[in-house]
C-alpha cells in the first residue's frame, strides 16, 4: 500500500517552474518541486528550506535596517 502512494503521488504534484517563489527557493538551494522518497531525504529538504527561510528573513530584516535610517531622514 505505502508503495502504491510513492508511485501515484509524483504524478499528482505539478511542478512549478514559472512561480517566483519556487525559482527563489531554487536559486538558494532548496528545490520545492521534489517529492522526497525517504525520511532521511525529506529532512534533508527540510534543513533546505529552513536554511533558505533564514537567509529570506535575514535579508529583509537587514534591507529593513538599512532603509530604517533613510526613511528617518538619515538620523
Amino acid at each position: 500500500m505505502p508503495d502504491e502512494i510513492v508511485h501515484v503521488l509524483p504524478s499528482l504534484i505539478e511542478p512549478m517552474p514559472d512561480n517566483p517563489i519556487h525559482q527563489l527557493f531554487f536559486l538558494l538551494g532548496c528545490n520545492l518541486d521534489y517529492v522526497p522518497i525517504q525520511k532521511y531525504e525529506a529532512f534533508l529538504l527540510g534543513l533546505q528550506f529552513l536554511a533558505a527561510l533564514w537567509f529570506l528573513w535575514w535579508f529583509v530584516k537587514m534591507m529593513y535596517n538599512l532603509l530604517k535610517g533613510f526613511l528617518r531622514g538619515g538620523i
